[in-house]
Order: structure tokens, then C-alpha cells, then sequence
């Protein structure tokens, strides 16, 4: 069954701008506003958005190349909007502990502190996206895989992929070409295993 996707990269570029877009929008409210709060609720609303528009794609993606799915948009839609709840309150939890650690002995200080943040926000962006597309994948595989092993009787066995090249980690290595029962102790539910993770499952006959 089709191992990762194809357009991966353009997946993960698709996602990196779309947050860089909002992160850039957020860092404006957040000098606009100082040292006033800002409209944090609105924040994770948008970013809720953008993650879940994006997500749903690549989810639906991976899951209809696992013999067709055709649920597969229905399933991607539910998943990312559930996820993409969680993350944003994730990602908006930590900008706001950023902003009220921003601290100086002068004004000048205090900007350039700020500054600091706002720029850390805009590069999270493309670290988001590699590792949440990975996640949108693996996911709507799991599914996919799932419902066809119901409707059919078939069995199949995820083994771990990686690159094996230059920037694969030390986490990584050892895992590739691994079952369940190795990868499992440390990715219970596959990729990512950790940020930036581009790793992948293939799937296996068992039975059929």
C-alpha cells in the first residue's frame, strides 16, 4: 500500500505559509496591543482554521491512497478539526507565556524583547508543518487501513520508513524497517516521533 505521498513537500510548504501568514498577523496584534493583552481567543480561532483547512487535505490525501477510502474526506474533516482544536491551544499557549516572560530595564530593552518573540513565533511555522503533515499522514493511513482490514478480513503491518541520509536523527535510525513491536515502545502510534519528523509506515500483508 502507497508509503508516504508524493507531494509531501508541497503539503508541508502549503501549511509553512499559511501559518507563517497567521503567525505574521499575530505578531502585529501582539505589538499593537503591548502591553495590553491581545485577543488571544481570537488568535486560537484562526489558528484553528488554518491548521484545520490544511490538515484535512493532507489527512483525506493518505487515507484515499489506501485503497480508495471513500470516507476518506468525511474521516480527514472530523480529524482535523479535533486536532487542530488541541494544537492551536497549544500554539497560542506558548506565545502568550512568551509575551509575559518579555521583561527589560528599559523600553528599548522591553521592544527588542518583544521583537525576539514575534520573530520566534514567525519560525515556527515551517517546524509546525513538517511535523504535523507527517502526523496528518500516518493518521489518515491508520484509518484507512483500519476500515479496510474491517470491510475485507485482510491484515496488514505497519514498518517504519526514514531516509537513512544526512539529517536523520539518532531517534530515527534504529527504527527504520521496524514493526510495531519495536517502534511502538517509542511511537506508539507512529509518526512523528519528534519535531520535524518526516518518517513514514508502509504497510504489509499479513493475511488476506
Amino acid at each position: 500500500m502507497m508509503p508516504d505521498l508524493p507531494n509531501r513537500t508541497e503539503r508541508e510548504r502549503q501549511l509553512a505559509e499559511a501559518l507563517l501568514l497567521q503567525f505574521q498577523r499575530q505578531g502585529e496584534a501582539i505589538r499593537s496591543a503591548w502591553p495590553r493583552s491581545p485577543d488571544w481567543k481570537g488568535m486560537e480561532r484562526d489558528t484553528h482554521a488554518t491548521l484545520a483547512a490544511v490538515l484535512a487535505g493532507t489527512f483525506t490525501e493518505a487515507a484515499s491512497g489506501m485503497h480508495g477510502a471513500p470516507d476518506a474526506r468525511r474521516w480527514g474533516q472530523a480529524w482535523a478539526d479535533g486536532y487542530a482544536s488541541i494544537l492551536a491551544g497549544e500554539i497560542v499557549a506558548t506565545t502568550r507565556e512568551d509575551v509575559a516572560s518579555v521583561s527589560g530595564t528599559s523600553p528599548a530593552e522591553e521592544a527588542a524583547a518583544l521583537a525576539a518573540v514575534i520573530a520566534a513565533l514567525a519560525m515556527r511555522a515551517e517546524n509546525i508543518a513538517v511535523t504535523e503533515t507527517t502526523r496528518a499522514i500516518t493518521s489518515g493511513e491508520r484509518i484507512a487501513v483500519e476500515q479496510y482490514e474491517m470491510s475485507t478480513g485482510t491484515r496488514f503491518r505497519p514498518i517504519w520508513q526514514t531516509e537513512l541520509d544526512a539529517r536523520t536523527c539518532d531517534v530515527c535510525r534504529p527504527l527504520d524497517g521496524t514493526g510495531e513491536e519495536v517502534f511502538g515502545r517509542v511511537a506508539p502510534t507512529g509518526p512523528p516521533v519528534h519535531p520535524r519528523c518526516r518518517c513514514y509506515l508502509e504497510w504489509e500483508v499479513i493475511a488476506a
